[in-house]
C-alpha cells in the first residue's frame, strides 16, 4: 500500500512536471512581449495578422490555464478542453507562417492555392485523428491511482507527422526564395528584413522539427502525463515563436517608416500580410513607399 501510495505521488508530482514547464516558459514570455504587444498589435486595425496573433497567443495562454489546473484525476471535459485549445493555438501559429510563405512568394495565386490545398488536407487530416484520440480517452485505474489513458494513443503520431511534414514545406519554400533575394540584393538597407525573415523561420523549423521527433519518441515510450507535458511544450513554443515573428517584423516596419524613403533600396520584397512590393528598378519613382505600407500587426 505504500508502495502504491508512493506511485501515486510520483504520478501527481512529476507526470505534470514539463506541463508546469511549458506554462511557465509561455507566461514568462508573455511578461516580456506584452509592452511590445500593445504597442504594435493593439494600435492596428483588425486584421488577418492581429487575428492570427490573438488566436495564437491566447489559445495558448488558455491552454495553459487549464494546464495549470489539471491533475492526474482531472475530469475528461477538461482533459479534452484543453486538447482542443492545444489545437487551435497550433493551427493558428502554422496559419502564420503559411501567410507568411505566401507573402513572402509576392501573393503568387499558384503559391496561395497549393497552400490552401496542402493545409486542408493537413488540417482534416490531423482534427480526425484528433477526435479519434478524444472519443478514445477514459479514465482508468493504476494501483490506486485514478488516470485518463487512451487507448489509441499511437494515433497521436500522425499529427506529429504531419506538422512535421507540412513545416519543411512552408519553411523550403520561404528559404528558397529569400535564398534568390540574397543573391540578388546587395544593398545594406536590405539586410534587416532579409535576416528577420530567415532568421524567425530557421528559429520556428529548427524548434518545431526537434520537438516534433521528441514528442513522437514520447508517444512511442511515455506514459499519459508525459505525452500531455510534451503537447504543451509543443503548443508554447508554437504560440511563442509565431507571435514573435509577427512581433520582430513589426517592429522592422516601424523602423523603415521612420527612415527617409529616399535611402530605401529596390528589391522583391513584399511585407508580410499586404501585397505591397518592392520592384528592382533603378527609377527614382520605384521604392517601397513605406508611408502607404501597412504593417498590419
Amino acid at each position: 500500500m505504500a508502495d502504491t501510495g508512493a506511485d501515486c505521488l510520483t504520478t501527481e508530482i512529476l507526470g505534470p512536471g514539463l506541463s508546469f514547464a511549458s506554462a511557465t516558459l509561455f507566461l514568462f514570455d508573455y511578461c516580456l512581449t506584452f509592452f511590445d504587444e500593445l504597442r504594435f498589435i493593439w494600435v492596428q486595425r483588425h486584421s488577418t495578422s492581429t487575428i492570427l496573433f490573438w488566436v495564437a497567443r491566447y489559445a495558448a495562454m488558455a491552454s495553459t490555464i487549464v494546464t495549470l489546473c489539471q491533475t492526474p484525476t482531472t475530469s475528461l471535459p477538461l482533459a479534452n478542453l484543453d486538447t482542443g485549445l492545444r489545437s487551435i493555438a497550433i493551427v493558428a501559429a502554422e496559419a502564420i507562417l503559411a501567410v507568411r510563405t505566401w507573402a513572402i512568394w509576392e501573393r503568387k495565386k499558384s503559391i496561395l492555392i497549393f497552400l490552401c490545398l496542402v493545409s486542408a488536407a493537413a488540417l482534416g487530416g490531423n482534427m480526425i485523428m484528433i477526435v479519434r484520440g478524444i472519443n478514445n480517452t477514459h479514465k482508468s485505474l493504476d494501483g490506486n491511482c485514478t488516470v485518463i489513458v487512451n487507448t489509441r494513443s499511437r494515433a497521436y503520431l500522425i499529427p506529429y507527422v504531419v506538422v512535421i511534414a507540412y513545416e519543411t514545406m512552408t519553411m523550403s519554400l520561404s528559404a528558397a526564395r529569400i535564398l534568390k533575394w540574397r543573391s540578388q540584393i546587395t544593398p545594406s538597407t536590405q539586410t534587416p528584413l532579409l535576416d528577420t525573415l530567415w532568421n524567425d523561420g530557421l528559429m520556428y523549423f529548427t524548434w518545431m522539427i526537434a520537438l516534433g521527433i521528441v514528442n513522437i519518441i514520447i508517444i512511442l515510450h511515455g506514459g499519459v502525463h508525459v505525452r500531455t507535458g510534451g503537447a504543451q511544450l509543443q503548443t508554447s513554443l508554437h504560440s511563442i515563436l509565431s507571435t514573435r515573428i509577427i512581433l520582430h517584423l513589426a517592429k522592422l516596419g516601424r523602423a523603415r517608416r521612420r527612415q527617409d524613403r529616399t535611402t530605401l533600396a529596390s528589391a522583391p520584397v513584399s511585407s508580410l500580410f499586404t501585397p505591397t512590393t518592392l520592384v528592382m528598378s533603378t527609377d527614382a519613382a520605384s521604392y517601397w513607399d513605406v508611408d502607404e505600407l501597412e504593417y498590419s500587426y
